[in-house]
């Protein structure tokens, strides 16, 4: 029977126990509890049972109750680790929060000691971490409020309150700088009697230099316009009403601010301009415009406006301004209002009157000296006119007579004495010397007169320089001067007229061998120069020129001195002449001397030279036709070249005095 009676028992016990499991996920852990001690009471009644049948149902009772209980204390346990892990990682997800919000945080005592803080509270106060800024405030009491009693107001604000919003503190950094911080602090009771603060912080050091950036250029904005006494300074909002009135427009037009801060700004403009300026406005608008549109029209389109305009005085007297208005916009670009900046001109008006007063007279000044200037060049013109006429009708009988006095010389009509040819040969070079200066005075009266022609050819100027020193050859050899040549072969070969420039060398050279005192030394070179041009040089070791006397130099009839006139005779004009002649194809002359120490006087002259007939740039800019439309005397010129270089010891008597 009880064995027959076991599988049963066994079956219903299973089944017992299914259903246990799902009763013992709905008990609460005490009864849990209470059933487990009731299953082992059930086993301990089975053991001392004295009848089978009682054994057996207190053995499935208290397996049932051991079996309901254990099953239950496991899905307890199960459960409670379950919520132990997600309060782990709630805990875990809230201190990351903490430690990686963009919010600086902690928590400290009332005597300030901290007990905890974020990431960025230690980075905004330059600690490498949290646990780094706690050591430094709690172990090293590293100073933290610049102001040490703002912690003090704070805690006691804190105490009043409980909670304080907006707070704002400056504090030290870990190097030294110092850092604003602002945000909201609260007081936490921890339940026990006693509390501590919590704080929410961000920097705002950028905000606060900006404010003090901005507070530093409105005082020295006021500083401006209060000591901006030289100009007005008037601003208006859009509807011409006026904000601002400095201390220069106060004493500018002898109104006080309070009088004129809320008035229109036309107030102290002069009536009939302002309305005239007003029509003009309108005019050219097409519409009617306000007053104050006159002001502002410009600015309303972005740009702004410069003017003059007519200020009125509280006393009535007018003042001349220049007016500046810009507008005033906001940070979305709208206009808000209008800045204008007036100066006194009255000077400047003054100064102005004065210019015109002052051009005036210099305008009839210039139209008196062109008159006095048309009458000395048509003077000049006359004697340059007069004089190449008169030396063509000197220079006639002149040849004459040297040309029989040569034929009596010379024994060509018959025999003489000899102090009758002593006599005949002061009386040639008395005659070519006169004919020499009669020559000169008639190539420069051309030039004066615009009638000297340049007819270029081909010219090698190694050639022309031989030629020139071998008429020159006798008077270098009496004085025993050495002379040299450096002739670029570059430019061998130019393109002038070759008789002025056979002059140009021969005025040079002949010169340096009349100053030069005896055994010197003379060269004569060529180089290159800029811009299609050569310069040709001639330099002695002469008597020299004092600095003083340079700018006499190359000016008609023109000597240094009485003294030196007087050992070294001459006319003066061959300097002259070669200026003209270099001037007249572009060119230029000059001279480097020093005294005691030689000269050398230098020409810089085209490469290729243009035909052309002279015009006196004077005279051309007068009108003068006749320095444009005269042809040369070619008859004239002809016979001074041919007598010029016709023969070497023609020449040496003809230019030894020059």
């Amino acid at each position: 029977m009880r064995e027959s009676g076991t599988r049963p028992r066994r079956t219903m016990s299973c089944k017992v126990i299914r259903s246990s499991k799902a009763f013992a996920l709905q008990l609460s852990t005490e009864f849990k509890l209470c059933i487990a001690c009731l299953g082992w009471l059930g086993l301990l009644l089975a053991i001392f049972a004295s009848s089978d049948t009682a054994s057996v149902v207190a053995t499935v009772v208290g397996v049932l109750s051991i079996v309901v209980s254990a099953i239950a204390i496991r899905r307890e346990i199960l459960r409670r680790e379950g919520s132990e892990r997600a309060l782990r990682a709630a805990e875990q997800k809230i201190r990351d929060i903490f430690d990686n919000s963009l919010i600086g945080s902690f928590e400290s005592t009332e005597d300030g000691r901290w007990l905890t803080a974020n990431n960025t509270m230690a980075a905004m106060l330059g600690y490498d971490s949290p646990e780094e800024l706690l050591r430094h405030r709690n172990d090293l009491k590293t100073p933290l409020y610049v102001d040490p009693e703002a912690r003090s107001a704070l805690i006691k604000r804190l105490s009043d309150k409980g909670e304080i919003q907006d707070c704002q503190a400056k504090w030290f950094r870990k190097d030294g700088t110092t850092v604003w911080v602002t945000g909201t602090g609260r007081v936490v009771d921890d339940g026990n009697g006693r509390r501590h603060f919590e704080a929410m912080l961000h920097d705002i050091t950028e905000r606060k230099l900006a404010e003090e950036q901005l507070a530093k250029l409105k005082s020295e904005l006021e500083n401006v316009l209060n000591s901006a006494t030289g100009v007005s300074i008037v601003s208006a909002d859009v509807q011409g009403r006026i904000t601002i009135f400095n201390n220069g427009a106060e004493r500018m037009l002898g109104y006080s601010a309070e009088e004129m801060i809320g008035n229109v700004c036309d107030r102290f403009h002069y009536d009939p301009e302002l309305t005239e300026r007003c029509r003009e406005l309108a005019a050219r608008l097409g519409r009617r415009v306000s007053r104050f549109d006159v002001f502002v029209e410009n600015v309303r389109e972005g740009g702004h406006q410069i003017r003059d305009w007519t200020y009125v005085r509280k006393d009535g007297s007018h003042l001349g301004v220049s007016v500046t208005v810009t507008g005033i916009r906001n940070a979305k670009g709208d206009l808000i209002g209008f800045l204008s900046i007036g100066t006194d001109i009255t000077e400047r008006k003054r100064a102005e009157q004065d210019r015109v007063l002052l051009e005036q007279q210099l305008r009839r000044k210039n139209m008196d000296l062109e008159r006095e200037t048309r009458r000395v060049l048509e003077a000049s013109r006359m004697k340059s006119e007069f004089l190449a006429n008169m030396s063509h009708e000197l220079r006639t009988p002149l040849n004459g007579i040297i040309g029989f006095a040569e034929m009596m010389h010379d024994e060509v009509i018959g025999s003489v004495s000899s102090d009758h040819k002593e006599y005949l040969n002061d009386i040639l070079i008395s005659g070519r010397h006169l004919l020499q200066l009669i020559n000169d005075i008639l190539d420069l009266s051309k030039v004066e007169a615009g009638k000297m022609e340049f007819q270029p050819e081909n010219v090698d100027v190694e050639a022309l320089v031989g030629e020139v020193y071998a008429i020159l050859k006798s008077l270098s050899n009496n004085k025993q001067i050495q002379i040299e040549t450096d002739l670029d072969p570059r430019i061998r070969h130019v393109r002038l007229d070759p008789r002025k420039l056979k002059q140009v060398v021969y005025n040079y050279l002949s010169n340096a061998i009349k100053f030069t005192p005896d055994r010197g030394r003379i060269s004569v070179r060529t180089q290159p120069e800029s811009g299609h041009m050569f310069r040709i040089e001639v330099e002695d070791t002469g008597i020299g020129i004092k600095a003083e006397d340079l700018s006499q130099l190359f000016v008609e009839f023109q000597q240094l001195d009485s003294s030196t006139a007087k050992r070294y005779p001459g006319t003066g004009l061959g300097l002259a002449l070669t200026k003209r002649i270099a001037e007249a194809q572009g060119g230029r002359v000059g001279v480097e001397s020093a005294l005691g120490k030689g000269s050398t006087f230098y020409a810089v002259l085209p490469l290729i030279g243009k035909p052309l007939i002279t015009s006196d740039p004077v005279l051309a800019a007068m009108g003068n036709p006749s320095a444009k439309d005269a042809q040369p005397d070619d008859g004239a010129l002809e016979l001074v070249n041919t007598f010029a270089f016709s023969t070497e010891g023609d020449e040496q008597r003809t230019h030894s005095d020059r």
